[in-house]
């Protein structure tokens, strides 16, 4: 199973089960494997983490997409901890979706809208707007 590709601890004990084999035997097959490095929920977090990333969602998305593939939350907060400013990822959204225009009202709650769907937090949004206009008035 791990040969196609990563699963965390929690995900391969839950797999093993479905196959048919025993919780007992699941849980000490998978403890094994992360004794011998072949199983590792930081690093499986850190690779999640690095993909929802790219495709441009912000930190409380990815905390719960690692929660959803099964990370316990001190590895996330860790993984979280670890992981670089999200400014570029936001003003990259916010100049394609504006394309150098000025919002109104609407264009700014619907921007705003999917920020937030997309995993950023309400500070961070009007952080980002406020640079996007900062760098429209200079420009």
């Amino acid at each position: 199973m791990l040969s196609r590709r990563p699963l965390s601890k929690i995900r391969l004990i839950e797999k093993l089960v479905e196959k048919g084999y025993s919780e007992a035997l699941a849980l000490e097959t998978a403890e094994w494997l992360e004794s011998i490095g072949s199983l590792n929920d930081g690093e499986f977090a850190a690779m999640l983490a690095l993909r929802y990333r790219a495709r441009g969602y912000g930190p409380y998305r990815i905390q719960n997409e690692l929660k959803r593939h099964g990370i316990d939350s001190d590895i996330t907060e860790q993984t979280l901890g670890e992981m670089p400013e999200t400014n570029e990822a936001i003003d990259r959204f916010i100049r394609a979706r504006l394309k150098g225009e000025k919002p109104d009202r609407l264009q700014l709650k619907r921007l705003s809208d999917a920020l937030f769907r997309k995993g950023f937090g309400w500070d961070e949004i009007r952080e980002a707007i406020d640079r996007y206009f900062d760098t429209e008035e200079t420009d």
